[in-house]
């Protein structure tokens, strides 16, 4: 570990001790403000942070090896040269390394040729497993870029996002699956042809397009094996044609695959899903209070028609107990005769 002190600004002024503390206060934020990053080696690894980010450092350091080791092994990519995580303390140091201003939900973002900005404001306690994932989606990022290198067009967006998401196993953190349930729904999905630039501007068309990138991948590495993966960015080292590499590798076009993926979502019920994924809370709610209330209705009938059924079964047994009635003795049975007057 490389440790650059802070500068701190003195005077040689003997000052009142009130305005000297306050002088004291304004320098000491001064001087952190104007503090060194300290920097962690390791294995071909770099970060770089601030004092008190130490453990997450550690974290990241940890999570960039793994991202470098998945990287080569399952993309077959190598970095020539040292990765680096520069972790920074709030958004305006972060969008301004960036060069542009980043959405709230943004954690960590890649920056071309080798780096990863990390904003820790956002790594809150028990987020930090968020922070390793991202990290490695960022290093993926950086892997497939460094095969772009020198060419006009490189790999396709859809395919950037889907591939470093299935490597890190994560989704964008904005995800919403309902939106994208409902496109399938209506058969309303894009064609990836058209995701290959830039994805849309309008929020809820760029979060279709990213999970569809990523539904796309996956759906790639369950029917064809993981080492298809491998075996097109093989292929596009070639040419720098995605197209001419995905059919030498796959052994079939872009298109014709994206079809089979789309017949397979049919029978996954995404109505159902969408519908679901659409209601909100209190929605939900309502729709559980009005289940119960059937429930309890039909058990409350239930209970009722039992109790009919039971009494009228009782009634039953009952009467074929007691049987006919039997006449009295001292039922009249017909006219006295003058023998029996004189009983009475």
């Amino acid at each position: 570990m490389k440790h650059s002190p802070a500068r701190h600004p003195s005077s040689p002024l003997r000052l009142p001790a009130a305005l000297a503390l306050c002088l004291l206060l304004a320098t000491g934020a001064l001087s952190r403000a104007d503090e060194q990053p300290l920097l962690l080696e390791r294995n071909g690894v770099q970060v770089s942070f601030h004092s008190g980010d130490a453990g997450l450092a550690r974290d990241a350091a940890a999570a960039l090896e793994e991202g470098v080791a998945r990287v080569r092994a399952r993309l077959g990519i190598s970095f020539t040269r040292p990765v680096q995580v520069r972790i920074v303390r709030g958004r305006e140091e972060f969008n301004r390394l960036i060069g542009e201003r980043m959405p709230d939900w943004a954690m960590a973002v890649a920056l071309p040729p080798d780096a990863i900005v990390v904003d820790a404001t956002k790594v809150t306690p028990g987020t930090e497993e968020n922070m390793g994932l991202t990290i490695i989606h960022e290093a993926t990022h950086l892997a497939l870029d460094s095969l772009d290198a020198g060419r006009s067009r490189g790999l396709p967006h859809w395919f950037h996002e889907g591939t470093a998401t299935w490597l890190s196993n994560t989704e964008h953190f904005a995800a919403d699956w309902s939106g994208f349930n409902l496109a399938v729904a209506q058969n309303a999905l894009p064609k990836l042809d058209s995701l290959e630039g830039e994805f849309p501007a309008d929020a809820r068309a760029a979060n279709v397009a990213y999970l569809e990138g990523e539904s796309f991948v996956r759906y790639l590495v369950r029917t064809r094996g993981e080492e298809s993966m491998r075996w097109i960015l093989d292929e596009y080292r070639a040419d720098g044609d995605f197209h001419a590499a995905f059919r030498r590798a796959v052994g079939t076009t872009v298109e014709k695959e994206e079809a089979e993926w789309r017949i397979s979502m049919r029978g996954s019920f995404p109505w159902l899903r969408a519908l679901v994924g659409s209601l909100s809370f209190w929605s939900l709610m309502a729709a559980f209070t009005v289940l119960v209330f059937l429930v309890v209705r039909w058990q409350r009938k239930r209970e009722i028609d039992e109790w009919e059924r039971e009494e009228r079964e009782w009634q039953v047994a009952g009467s074929e107990e007691d049987g006919p009635d039997e006449p009295s003795e001292d039922v009249y049975d017909g006219p006295v005769g003058p023998e029996e007057e004189e009983d009475f």
